[in-house]
């Protein structure tokens, strides 16, 4: 942890370990430690003046989690092992709804893709059934996935406000 290159003990605490855990956890994800270097000169560096990354491949929540631990500040990381630990549980229980979420998101873009490029109703629709189809199931995993529901009401709004758009106001309403 960068706090343990200062040399005074006082710096040292339960978020240093927290540091520690994130390390092993990058190392477990990425398969590679967060600070690599030909020399020990050049990884102490790298502890100092740069934020490890992660691969794109890196689910954004697990990420999220990695880096925080991994924070340069300790302020920022988790206050300690235990909340890291929950994170991570809380994370790996709710894995399987933000995989579907995100799957959704991906079927969101793709309509709001076609409604820019002026596909037909049918089109646009069988996307919205997607998108609606991949969120349900996200939230009947987990009703707390913010993203999920948001990307729901996104779906929703875009294809209501393409039938307004459209003169259609009895379909944007029953959107």
């Amino acid at each position: 942890a960068p706090e343990m290159l200062g040399g005074t003990a006082a710096a040292l605490g339960p978020r240093t370990d927290v540091y520690l855990l994130g390390a092993v956890l990058h190392h477990i994800v990425t398969g590679k430690p967060p600070h690599d270097g030909p020399n020990m000169q050049a990884i102490l560096a790298s502890i100092v003046v740069s934020q490890p990354a992660l691969p794109d491949s890196v689910p954004p929540d697990l990420a999220r989690i990695v880096l925080r631990a991994l924070s340069r500040e300790p302020a920022d990381r988790f206050a300690s092992a235990d909340e890291l630990r929950e994170a991570l549980e809380a994370y790996l229980r709710h894995r399987g709804s933000l995989r579907l979420s995100e799957d959704a998101a991906r079927s969101l873009a793709r309509l709001r893709a076609e409604l820019s490029a002026g596909a037909t109703r049918r089109v646009l629709y069988n996307l919205l059934g997607e998108c609606r189809f991949g969120y349900r199931a996200a939230l009947r995993e987990s009703a707390g996935n913010v993203a999920a529901r948001d990307g729901l009401h996104a779906a929703i709004r875009a294809v209501a406000e393409w039938e307004l758009e459209q003169g259609d106001a009895e379909s944007a309403a029953l959107l």
